[in-house]
């Protein structure tokens, strides 16, 4: 995703779709492994979950990167 993307969000949120910048996936067939990671994107690295997921199995690590814009 080294572009980014356009997500829906949740049902019920005002907005229908917000933007995700430019990120590394990581996935791994073992997600209690991610369960140590922080699930807020404010501060860098953190896990999410597949859309449609029950918010517990398909975690993903999230990694920000710059976007380099010269």
């Amino acid at each position: 995703m080294y572009t980014g993307a356009w997500v829906p969000n949740m049902p019920g949120e005002r907005k229908r779709e917000f933007h995700v910048g430019p990120h590394i996936m990581v996935v791994t067939p073992h997600p209690e492994e991610l369960q140590g990671f922080s699930r807020d994107g404010q501060n860098g690295m953190y896990v999410t979950h597949l859309p449609g997921d029950n918010h517990t199995d398909l975690l993903f690590l999230v990694m920000p990167v710059q976007a380099d814009h010269r």
